[in-house]
């Protein structure tokens, strides 16, 4: 005889999901259990049930076949599933139960996790169902289909996670109640009139409606009785006047009672209506309600103006006030407090008064028990005519009851006053327990939270074990742990969110332990007196400041990723051990404690030697000790300095003066060294460097040419390409003259100018330095301010780059990125590279053969003796041709010429200036585009032609003139037309060489002063005649050139013209 195997609870299941889509319900549940039947005789039940014919009857086999994956897998049948299934149902060699049953058996991969992530979320939702009302509530097609809707969502692990918690599926089971008493009960609705009303309501959720008659006649009136039945009914009462219950009324299952009314003085007190679980109250001005202890309470004041909000009971309490007037308040809980959590909202939202430092005052706002409490208080200036006008948020009063664990406090940040609103002062805060005062009774508040108070604040409760900070302002806040006799708590977890406070904060001496977290965002605290706490731990991923002052405090470990500054100084016998973050400590003189900073670049300031047992261990990072110059030098020189101090990478000086040298072998041989200043007439020397050390200026110097900072490399003088980093640190957001820098011995030194700005803006300034490295051949500035070297003694450098000067800003402007560096390298066989930045330079070079390259900026390029190249960049480049520095000598018919100076990148005129404008000098050219965004300027200093100092003056010849003067070539003729000079004539030809073009040049600008421009091969070569001192140089890859003009107050110039000066 054959045995059926029963099928499971999860096989039930499995067939309800597959069939409809949904969990069973527990009584189908529990009927086919009972029936002991096998999966195939359950599955041609389901077949054979009125739930399949509603919902299959009449479709297709494609249909069917598909629904089926629906149900399982939330997916469509893919195309051969689909069509082999279906041709399965038409020949009839397979039904639905025998498919549903293959294909839940068969599923793989991800339709298996759908599945079984939907058979188990059934099965979850029907074991849920454990009340009458739940039960009741799950039957029938309306609720069927709110349980159809929430299935279809889950088929991943993580969508089965989310829909299943209990409160999902509490969720679930209370839509598919109302859905179904909404689909068995309709509800009705009634209206009262201005008579007496008796209203019986029926099972369904109804709505009885009080709204007023014509002429404002209210229709919720003495007498009238009303009793809402079964089902969740709602009672509307609308009046354009205050609302209260009238004589004799009778209320009772009604659940939801909603009151709006246009004017103050609205009261109501619905502890007598039975069964009311919420009292909606809308209306301006004062409003009183009070609610049952099942009673939520839910008052919303559009508009405070000056009344009273009071609510008493409930059991959750929500108050949302706004006021576009100051002063008024809100009470809760004064005569009875809320059961559960209370929730208050105000904004004051008002505009200044006119006349001088108005001050204005927000609503008070007390409350008094609720399980939890949460209070926030909102204000918002929207004009301000003075500078002493201010808006402060008013006071906020919280006390607990029996029932209350947590408070949360609310206030709009401290803010100072600006033309559209008035200064923002944060109001005092006052959180105490119940039992605060008491010396037996024990408190129940555990945690507090606040964003921003005002000065005076405080928190009183013996259970605190869990404070939250938040905000902005300069408001003090006081913590007392209650009155017990002997304390319960004494640990304290302060939670910094964010806080950054100018006022202080003092913890209750019960504290022992204080254990801070520091999140959302770095915090700041200017005091914080903790005179009880011996143990502090500091953790959190955002940065943590504290004034500490803990006089009994003996170790602090900090976990905190980000950093934590202690700003004052730790005991002598306190302990540290730091975190990964970048920690900032303060040391006593003559500490005994082990001090340990871990990982992360850290800062200890240094106080005194270390006594007995005292000891610095800086770990990990690039750390920094801080110490006056005349502690480094009584440090460096003290045999047990590192002994007791290790792992240093970086000393940090204040202002110097005069004192003796600093050994930095003495000091962990750090190479790394700021200093904050040095006094004028005064050289702070630094010893013991290593070559590619570094050296920091971050002040400025207490004069610009006599404060000195020589730092010295271990033997540079006997090693060959030592190198020598100086680092300009600048964060005033202007020009800094940071004094003098002397590096003996050093071939290379590399620049960097740091521009930190201020704390909204970072625009690059011109900082200045005197450099004295009298071996350097290589000076390297890269940075983002400009840099103006004054060049002392350095006759060897034959490399100045300053390419890597460029913006970071999006205020930084070529004018404060300027260089300016002079060569001092007079060597006339040397090869001297200069190269400028982004920003103004001014680049000089020496009688070496010097090539100067601009940047982007307008830069003043000026070569010196010798044969120069010069690059112009992008911008309004000039070039400065000195007689004394760039004469041209020797030129003679066929023998050649001298050095002269090559060009390279001169831009002519590229559109024509038919307006005047000024170029009469190098500012008003620089800062004139006049259309051409890169034309350039020859600066030719040379004699005039009366022997005068001068710029030399274009010469203007008369049109086919021969040639007579002594060395020009026999018959030729030359044409000079806006300073440019042509030949023709037979002997033209024969004019085939740059020293015979000079010639002819020489001959036509005869007159010192006279200068001429012509063309020779691809190039156009300027020549100057001064005396014994004629100037040439090559503008090479310049054709075609239409005038040599000089630039005036008011230059005009055709496209194609040569502009000197």
């Amino acid at each position: 005889m054959a045995t059926t195997t029963a099928a499971t609870a999860t096989d039930i299941q499995t067939l309800y999901v597959a069939y409809f889509n949904r969990p069973a319900d527990p009584l189908g549940l529990q009927a086919w259990l009972k029936t002991g039947a096998s999966v195939a005789q359950i599955a041609a039940g389901f077949s054979a049930s009125q739930e399949y014919t509603d919902t299959y009857g009449g479709k297709s086999p494609i249909d069917l076949v598909d629904s089926i994956y629906m149900n399982l897998f939330g997916r469509h049948a893919e195309p051969e599933g689909l069509l082999f299934w279906a041709g399965k149902l038409q020949d009839k060699s397979e039904t639905f139960a025998s498919i549903v049953l293959t294909i839940a058996n068969g599923a793989q991969n991800d339709d298996k996790v759908a599945i079984d992530n939907k058979v188990a979320a059934a099965a979850l939702f029907t074991a849920s169902l454990d009340t009458s009302d739940d039960i009741r509530g799950y039957d029938g097609s309306a609720a069927n289909a709110v349980a159809k809707a929430w299935l279809a969502t889950i088929t991943t692990d993580a969508s089965f996670t989310a829909n299943t918690t209990d409160a999902a599926l509490q969720a679930v089971a209370t839509a598919a109640t109302t859905a179904h008493d909404v689909a068995n009960n309709p509800p009705k609705t009634f209206t009262l009139t201005t008579g007496t009303d008796t209203i019986t309501g029926s099972a369904g959720n109804d709505v009885i409606n009080a709204i007023e008659a014509s002429g404002a006649v209210a229709t919720f009136t003495v007498g009238d009785t009303i009793d809402g039945g079964l089902g969740n009914d709602t009672l509307n009462i609308t009046q354009t006047g205050a609302i209260s219950v009238p004589l004799s009324v009778s209320v009772k299952n009604v659940e939801t009672a909603n009151l709006v009314s246009g004017t103050t003085g609205t009261t109501i007190n619905s502890t007598t209506w039975a069964g009311l679980t919420a009292l909606n109250v809308t209306a301006p001005g004062s409003v009183t309600a009070t609610g049952a202890a099942t009673t939520a309470v839910n008052v919303t004041n559009g508009s405070l103006a000056g009344g009273t909000v009071s609510v008493n009971g409930g059991s959750d309490v929500t108050v949302t006030s706004a006021a576009a007037a100051v002063g008024g308040s809100i009470v809760v809980g004064a005569a009875a407090a809320a059961a559960g959590a209370v929730t208050v909202t105000n904004t004051t939202t008002v505009a200044d008064v006119a006349g001088a430092g108005t001050a204005l005052t927000g609503a008070a706002i007390t409350v008094t028990g609720g399980k939890s409490i949460s209070v926030t208080s909102n204000a918002v200036s929207t004009s301000s005519d003075d500078a002493g006008d201010t808006l402060t948020v008013g006071t906020i009063i919280v006390t607990g009851d029996a029932n209350t664990t947590t408070v949360s406090v609310s206030e709009t940040a401290a803010a100072a006053r600006t033309t559209s609103s008035a200064a923002i002062v944060n109001g005092v805060v006052t959180v105490a327990d119940k039992n605060a005062a008491s010396a037996t009774a024990a408190s129940t508040i555990t945690s507090v939270s606040i964003d921003s108070y005002g000065a005076g604040s405080s928190v009183n409760s013996g259970a605190l074990n869990s404070l939250t900070l938040s905000g902005k302002g300069a408001g003090t806040l006081s913590v007392t742990a209650g009155a017990l006799t002997t304390p319960t708590v004494n640990t304290l977890a302060l939670n910094l969110k964010g806080l950054s406070t100018a006022g202080g904060i003092t913890l209750d001496s019960d504290y022992t332990t204080l254990n801070i977290t520091g999140s959302t965002a770095s915090s700041s605290v200017a005091t914080l007196t903790a005179n009880g706490v011996t143990k502090l731990n500091i953790a959190g991923d955002k940065a943590v400041t504290l004034g500490q002052t803990m006089s009994a405090l003996a170790e602090v470990v900090v976990t905190n990723s980000a950093g934590v500054t202690l700003s004052n100084a730790l005991g002598a016998a306190t302990k540290f051990t730091g975190g990964a973050g970048a920690d900032t400590i303060t040391l006593s003189n003559a500490f005994t404690a082990a001090i340990a900073t871990g990982a992360g670049d850290d800062v200890v300031k240094y106080s005194g030697a270390a006594s007995t047992g005292g000891s610095v261990d800086a770990g990990a990072g690039n750390d920094t000790i801080v110490m006056s110059a005349a502690q480094a030098v009584t440090a460096s020189a003290d045999a047990t300095f590192n002994s007791s101090f290790k792992g240093f990478e970086v000393l940090d000086i204040a202002t110097g003066a005069g004192v003796a040298a600093i050994n930095l072998a003495g000091i962990n041989g750090v190479n790394s060294v700021v200093t904050r200043g040095v006094l004028a007439a005064s050289t702070l020397t630094i010893n013991g460097f290593a070559s590619g050390g570094t050296l920091t200026l971050d002040a400025a110097a207490g004069n610009a040419t006599t404060s000195e900072v020589a730092a010295n490399v271990t033997n540079a003088t006997l090693t060959a390409n030592d190198t020598f980093n100086v680092k300009l640190s600048n964060s005033t957001g202007a020009g800094v003259a940071f004094g003098k820098v002397t590096l003996a011995g050093i071939e290379t030194v590399n620049i960097t100018t740091v521009d930190a700005g201020t704390s909204t803006s970072k625009a690059a300034a011109v900082d200045s330095v005197v450099l004295a490295a009298v071996d350097a051949t290589k000076v390297v500035v890269t940075g983002h301010d400009g840099l103006s070297i004054t060049n002392t003694g350095n006759v060897k450098i034959t490399t100045f780059d300053a390419s890597g000067v460029t913006a970071d800003d999006s205020t930084d402007t070529s004018a404060n990125l300027g260089v300016t560096f002079t060569s001092a390298n007079n060597t006339a066989s040397a090869t001297v590279t200069i190269i400028g930045g982004e920003g103004d330079d001014v680049l000089t070079g020496g009688n070496a053969k010097d090539t100067i390259t601009g940047g982007k900026g307008n830069d003043i390029l000026t070569g010196g003796q010798g044969a120069d190249t010069i690059n112009t960049g992008i911008g309004h480049d000039v070039i400065v041709l000195n007689s004394t520095t760039d004469a041209t000598t020797g030129v003679s018919t066929d023998s050649g010429t001298a050095a002269f100076d090559v060009v390279n990148g001169f831009k002519t005129v590229a559109t024509a200036i038919t307006t005047g404008v000024d170029f009469s000098d190098n500012a008003h050219f620089q800062s004139t585009a006049a259309g051409n965004a890169n034309l350039n300027l020859l600066k030719l200093n040379v004699l005039t032609d009366d022997a005068g100092a001068g710029n030399g003056t274009a010469v203007t010849v008369a049109a086919h003139a021969d040639a007579t003067g002594t060395g020009q070539a026999v018959g030729v003729t030359y044409d000079v037309t806006d300073g440019i000079l042509t030949l023709g004539g037979t002997g033209a030809s024969a004019v085939d060489t740059l020293a015979e073009w000079l010639t002819e040049a020489a001959a036509v600008a005869g007159t010192n002063g006279d200068a001429i421009a012509f063309q020779f091969g691809s190039d156009t070569y300027v020549f100057v005649q001064n005396g014994a001192a004629d100037v040439l140089v090559e503008l090479v890859g310049v054709s075609g050139a239409s005038a040599l003009v000089k630039a005036s107050g008011s230059t005009t110039a055709d496209a194609g013209t040569i502009l000197f000066a």
